[in-house]
């Protein structure tokens, strides 16, 4: 369990940095997956 200490503690940039890398991680995998998926 995290406690919400450690997270203040972390910085609010830290986590909106994570949280904008895991989305990017997120987009190119979804648009690898369209590419390999065949036209209709």
């Amino acid at each position: 369990m995290v406690c919400p200490q450690a997270i203040v503690g972390a910085g609010p940039d830290i986590i909106v940095a994570s949280a904008k890398a895991y989305l990017s991680a997120l987009n190119k995998l979804h648009s690898k997956i369209e590419k390999l998926k065949p036209q209709r």
